[in-house]
């Protein structure tokens, strides 16, 4: 059996076969017939059938090709007009000469880690940031430590991290990278966006009240397109002698409306999981 990730169908295929004393062999990753690392791509496919199944009549005559030039290497990016790129930019402006570390997050931000950014030098999983940071402070008292974290994953798993750094007054500085959505994994909605899983209206919970409430003394919300305000808000919060909260607050650029060569293309809610759509509507004759 030949499937991607985890081999859930060959496990049942199992089960089936040792439930009705089957007399079949069953081969695939739990054998390692199927290597269950790397691509399942199309050669590596071919390959594994042509040994898994015996071959019932003549092989055909396999027209080899040339090689194609090797394809260009292309790393992840943010996209063009991310705000979550000014966000990196003010901090690392912010921070100068000094040696700061700066603790990063699950999401789409993690794409800071690359050049020229350079602004994600630990990540390990959702929330870890904020307790990074605070561990790091302890161990490293006089060097700055700046946290990165998102609306979303503030939500659902950095508020644990952050009430633990405000009770021992962790020198450390969080920025949340507020794009009003869940944007690496389909805009889906939170708490803080004011809508619920299934479109309906919902209360929208504040971060910079919850910080509050949780004793942050030092919480501000700046646009981090504003470079100007954002580096000096930021270095305000490096400055702090305890926890700080800086929400760099900016709509997620994939969610806004935009004006691209004369074409209109207006951002529509919608209910569920997907929470945007595109309607694209052409200018007028005569304006294209």
């Amino acid at each position: 059996m030949v499937e991607e990730l985890e081999p859930v169908l060959e496990e049942q295929a199992c089960l089936l076969a040792w439930r009705h004393r089957l007399p079949v062999r069953i081969q695939g990753k739990l054998d390692e017939v199927v290597p269950r690392e790397g691509e399942l791509g199309t050669d590596r496919v071919l390959d594994l059938l042509g040994r898994l199944i015996p071959p019932r009549h003549e092989a055909r005559t396999v027209v080899s090709r040339p090689a194609g030039p090797p394809l260009p290497v292309r790393p992840p990016v943010l996209c063009p007009g991310c705000p979550h790129r000014a966000s990196f930019y003010a901090v690392k402006l912010a921070a100068g000469d000094r040696d700061a570390v700066f603790t990063g997050d699950i999401g789409c931000y993690t794409l800071g880690n690359a050049p020229p950014l350079e602004m994600v030098d630990t990540c390990l999983c959702m929330g870890a940031s904020v307790s990074i940071a605070a561990g790091l402070a302890r161990v490293e008292p006089g060097r700055p430590v700046v946290a990165f974290l998102g609306d979303s994953t503030f939500f659902h798993s950095g508020l644990s991290g952050l009430i633990n750094a405000s009770y021992n007054r962790a020198r450390i500085t969080l920025v949340v990278v507020d794009n009003r959505t869940t944007a690496m994994t389909g805009h889906q909605p939170h708490p803080g966006t004011g809508r619920t899983a299934m479109g309906a209206t919902g209360r929208e919970t504040d971060i910079v009240e919850l910080a509050r409430a949780l004793g942050i003394g030092f919480v501000e919300v700046v646009d981090p397109c504003r470079l100007d305000q954002a580096v000096a808000v930021a270095q305000r919060a490096m400055a702090h002698d305890g926890p700080a909260v800086v929400v760099m607050r900016r709509e997620c650029v994939a969610g806004r409306p935009r004006l691209i060569s004369g074409w209109t293309t207006t951002g529509v809610r919608n209910v569920g999981f997907a929470s945007r759509n595109w309607v694209v509507r052409p200018p007028p004759l005569g304006d294209a």
